[in-house]
């Protein structure tokens, strides 16, 4: 069973060696930097994240 199969049952986990947990984390981390790095004006460009 996968540390994400374990997460998503409720079980204990340990998501700091996983790499498909890793990677959706990266991936959020980028997300939430590119939405707070963008200027208020342009609402559309929030929208689209």
């Amino acid at each position: 069973m996968s540390e994400k199969e374990k997460a998503a049952q409720g079980q204990l986990y340990n998501a700091n060696y996983d790499p498909d947990i890793l990677e959706e984390r990266n991936y959020c981390k980028t997300l939430c930097f590119e939405y707070n790095q963008l200027p208020p004006t342009p609402f559309s460009e929030r929208q689209e994240l």
